[in-house]
């Protein structure tokens, strides 16, 4: 039986050669969505229409529907493509004349060959004049004279969609009688400067550039009213196009952010092009930059009303900044064509599945996925929220469950935990076993994201102090695209296989968690609990200390005790608290763990009680600890030697640990220990009285066990040491040394034979 796609009004026979991603965007509407939108704004009554790459027959069709089959020709090169476009015209009520021609320009014309090479690619509509890259096919092609074409059919309007060959088109004397152009033009394959070369020959022709008539790589031309032509030098409208034109070949080649740019050039130079516009916040979205695209967005909508693509848009951005209801509403504004497409049924499922209207959600998923059962996408996606309904809501049978699939275990815990990753408290040990264990972890319902940078993606996105986000480490994880964070956690929500989805970064500990909760966790429709392993302050102090002799060059003393607002353990918990509530939240003693050694099986029984059981199974991988303090005599060594220059020092002293250098603890002054202690003290004792609900100190007070047992030797280093440190040195730099001749002494012997072998 044929299969038939709807596209808009008209219905596609469905080819054997349509991949997925074709099939999709003609049932979504979005194929050749440019060129028929200009098609039906320019074309008139009376028109005589000239189409050159006809494809499946689409464009030609919405042609003929205004100007008349009889006043409409059309020219494609695949022959497999011009029986199709004909069927396709006939089942629709239209006698389309298109012709198996490829048209060529005066240039070609010239060569004087009947027939051109034409390459079609597996995916049609890359086929082309010009050999590219994927899986092609080479034919002979019987060519056609544009200029003789257009003049014999006495043609008033060309649409050309020729991948590239509409270079060289447009130079006969025949474009004199046509009044008006609808031209994609194919940067990625002939050049920017090539196209902008072409419109700035059509402008000298006496056609107007107008930037409101550009949708995607096409453009529509009309003829001036008086026949001028514009001047290049005087109208900043080319350079503009230039830019746009460059975003797009970024775009095709995924390179987002550089388009980001290249577009806020063009918008910046012509702030009234409404496509512009919608092509910087579509790349803005690209690079998961949600709330710059709602502004984008939102400042057309203050002049003119936008269209569906710009209201799917706005509603797309709104879903990922967070704003659910907002998105909801922007998408009930989409026409009902628009709305009856699968894309942005899912969309709609999606806004209805974040305010738990299940049901509804079910109803546009089961839309999307009945208008494409081809695919496994739609599908997949309407299992997932049936998954999520009671057992005692789902309906049964073949027209909602999925052939082959079973109902899922009924879920034991259902959230999202966030571990706050507090300085010093090994989060960098927890981190790297959590990602390392990944496939285990996934294996007993426990979801974490497959690489650690997507975790800090989606914790820096809600960090709004200025400052802290221009830094240079924020910086870079910023170039991650957030949607690329995201989507792996989103597709996993609804799916009933997970318990337990978790994600830890220690910038959690910068960010504001009311932004936290409203533009990352209500994507997910999780309940959220947060889970933050404390230390006492001073600890964290001279641990910090310690790091940043160690690894970031500093040379300064131990600073003098002053209370800073983030080692405010009460208040952190506060502000989580006040976002997520306050019985969402879970403190672990750090301290305490690390002395019972037990820091990684109470955390995670903490994030999952059912993981804890079994975490020392053989399945998952051991974590070594790294990135140790150095003790007293090597920090106040490397200290010293952080004024004269780095020279590798961190790399070695670390190797002079693994080999079994044992010097003595560091630790701070006990004076300011106690005074650090003392800064805190009130706000330590709230959250043991009104988090933990114990009379008991949060903390052990100072001089426990092991406090003491430490030394400072700033401006003190011991002789000895001094001596024991500089001979492990010059005992390592020999042996380096050593093993240097050695492998010299081996190359010249190499050498040498390599030499008489070839003498030979």
């Amino acid at each position: 039986m044929e299969q038939v796609l709807k596209h808009g009004r008209f219905e596609i026979a469905r080819d054997q050669a349509f991949n997925p991603n074709l099939l999709k965007a003609v049932v979504n509407g979005a194929y050749e969505v440019a060129e028929i939108s200009l098609v039906n704004r320019l074309i008139k009554v009376g028109d005589r229409v000239m189409e050159f790459g006809s494809g499946m027959g689409i464009v030609t069709m919405h042609a003929a529907a205004i100007a008349g089959a009889e006043n409409v020709r059309g020219f494609e090169a695949n022959p497999r493509l011009v029986g199709l476009a004909i069927a396709n015209g006939r089942r629709n009520g239209f006698d389309l004349d298109i012709r198996n021609r490829l048209v060529v320009g005066e240039e070609d014309v010239a060569s004087g060959s009947a027939e051109r090479r034409f390459f079609v690619d597996q995916n049609f509509l890359a086929s082309s004049v010009f050999k590219g890259t994927g899986q092609q096919s080479e034919i002979a092609v019987a060519s056609a004279n544009a200029a003789d074409e257009i003049a014999g059919f006495a043609a008033t309007f060309i649409v050309a969609d020729i991948e590239g060959g509409e270079i060289g088109l447009f130079g006969g004397s025949s474009i004199d009688y046509i009044r008006a152009i609808v031209v994609e033009l194919h940067p990625a394959i002939i050049g920017v400067r090539a196209c902008i070369g072409l419109l700035e020959q059509l402008s000298r022709r006496g056609f107007n550039i107008d930037l409101q008539l550009i949708r995607d790589t096409v453009i529509g031309l009309c003829r001036s009213s008086d026949g001028q032509s514009m001047d290049k030098a005087a109208d900043p409208q080319f350079g503009a196009i230039s830019d746009y034109l460059e975003a797009s070949v970024l775009s095709q080649s995924g390179r987002y952010r550089e388009a980001s740019a290249a577009l806020r050039k063009s918008v910046d130079a012509a702030p009234a092009a409404t496509e512009f516009h919608l092509k910087l916040a579509e790349a803005q979205l690209r690079i998961g930059e949600p709330v710059m695209a709602v502004d984008v967005l939102e400042r057309i909508e203050r002049t003119e009303n936008l269209d569906d693509n710009g209201l799917r848009l706005l509603g797309l951005a709104r879903l990922r900044n967070g704003q659910t209801v907002e998105a909801g509403a922007a998408l009930a504004r989409l026409s009902p064509e628009a709305a009856a497409q699968p894309h942005n049924q899912v969309l709609l499922a999606r806004v209805a599945t974040r305010l738990n209207r299940l049901d509804e959600a079910r109803t546009y998923a089961r839309a999307a996925a009945i208008s494409c059962p081809w695919t496994s996408e739609y599908s997949d996606f309407l299992r997932e929220i049936e998954q999520r309904l009671p057992l005692s809501e789902t309906p049964s049978g073949p027209s909602t469950r999925i052939a082959g699939s079973a109902p899922e275990r009924p879920r034991q815990m259902y959230e999202l935990v966030l571990h706050i990753g507090l300085p010093k408290t090994a989060t960098s040990f927890i981190q790297k076993w959590l990602v390392t264990n990944a496939k285990p972890l996934r294996q007993r319902a426990v979801w974490v994201p497959p690489r650690q940078i997507h975790a800090h993606r989606i914790a820096v996105e809600a960090i709004t102090n200025s400052s802290v986000a221009m830094r240079d480490d924020v910086r870079g994880i910023l170039e991650v695209p957030l949607h690329e964070a995201l989507s792996q956690l989103i597709e996993a929500a609804p799916q009933s296989r997970y318990r337990s989805f978790v994600i830890s970064s220690e910038y959690f500990y910068e960010a504001d968690p009311q932004t936290v909760r409203d533009r990352i966790t209500s994507l997910t429709g999780l309940p959220v609990r947060i889970v933050v392993m404390l230390r006492r302050q001073d600890r964290i102090v001279e641990s910090g200390y310690n790091q940043s002799i160690k690894a970031m060059g500093m040379i300064d003393p131990v600073t003098v005790p002053r209370y800073l607002a983030n080692l405010d353990w009460f208040e952190l918990i506060g502000n989580w608290a006040s976002a997520f509530g306050g019985e969402n939240i879970t403190v672990l003693n750090y301290d305490d763990l690390a002395m019972r050694g037990t820091i990684l099986p109470q955390f995670l029984q903490a994030i999952d009680a059912e993981l804890a059981k079994d975490f020392s199974s053989s399945e998952f991988t051991a974590i070594a600890t790294e990135n140790e303090s150095l003790p007293a005599d090597l920090l106040e060594f490397k200290r010293i030697a952080n004024g004269f220059g780095e020279f590798g020092l961190q790399k070695f002293l670390c190797r002079l640990i693994e080999t079994g250098h044992k010097g003595p603890t560091f630790r701070i002054p006990e004076d300011k220990a106690r005074d650090i202690i003392a800064l805190y003290q009130a706000s330590n004792d709230r959250v043991a009285r009104d988090v933990l609900g114990t009379d008991q100190p949060l903390f052990a007070e100072y001089g426990g066990s092991g406090e003491r047992e430490g030394v400072n030797l700033y401006g003190n280093l011991p002789t000895e040491a001094l001596a024991k440190i500089v001979a492990l040195s010059m005992k390592e730099t020999g042996q380096t040394i050593s093993a240097l001749k050695s492998e010299i002494t081996e190359l010249k012997a190499l050498i040498g034979q390599l030499r008489e072998n070839s003498g030979r």
